[in-house]
């Protein structure tokens, strides 16, 4: 009597189980979702709170007891702008990432159109603060003083123990890195995201969600 065979079994014996090829459906829209909502919700609120910085740092700081000079109208407006657009472009990722998470083609569409404008706000964000870096360093260097001058003026902390006074040298130096780092920070995901999106995966679910979006109207 023979044994019965079972059709999951391959005939070559060095082939694998079509089990063990079969990509996890769809994982990649879960888990780039999630945390494309994440990075959206977290970028609106530290954009909300860059456009208020960069038009009320004076008066915030007011808020501390410290009198400090407003921030150089270039600064203020190129800032502003940025932040505006930014957290803006915040709302659409996570729409799109929320979209990605339901399986609709539009997620894909809303995410694509996110990284490109983003990456072009990173080159815009780049350019506006090497325009603008040295207002920025003298800014700084007026900033630290005041804030020293305020603290002493409090009467609640020794001489010794003041926040320490910086010169153009160092500013800058901090700026550089600073808009380097920065530069970086906003550029990671985007790629990231970008390079998601263009896997030959990716364009294969996009074609059945509008196909199953298609026949469910």
């Amino acid at each position: 009597m023979t044994e019965p065979t079972h059709s999951s079994t391959p005939t070559d014996p060095y082939a694998p189980y079509p089990e063990a090829t079969d990509e996890p459906p769809m994982r990649w829209a879960v888990v780039f979702g999630i945390l494309s909502l994440a990075i959206g919700v977290f970028g609106m609120c530290f954009q909300t709170l860059g456009a208020v910085g960069s038009v009320a740092m004076d008066k915030l700081l007011g808020f501390a007891g410290m009198e400090i000079s407003p921030a150089p109208s270039i600064i203020a407006w190129t800032g502003g702008i940025q932040a505006v657009i930014n957290a803006l472009l915040g709302i659409v990722l996570i729409v799109g990432a929320w979209n990605l998470l339901m399986r609709k083609p539009i997620g894909v569409k809303l995410v694509r159109t996110w990284v490109i404008a983003r990456l072009v706000m990173v080159v815009i964000g780049f350019a506006a603060a090497m325009l603008t870096m040295k207002a920025n360093i003298e800014w700084q260097v007026v900033m630290t003083g005041e804030i020293r001058e305020s603290v002493r003026k409090m009467g609640t902390v020794k001489e010794a123990d003041l926040p320490p006074l910086i010169n153009e040298a160092e500013a800058q130096q901090k700026t550089v890195w600073a808009i380097g780092g920065a530069t970086l920070a906003f550029a990671i995901w985007p790629l990231v995201m970008g390079y998601v999106l263009s896997r030959p995966r990716v364009k294969r679910d996009l074609e059945a969600w509008e196909a199953a979006a298609r026949d469910a109207v």
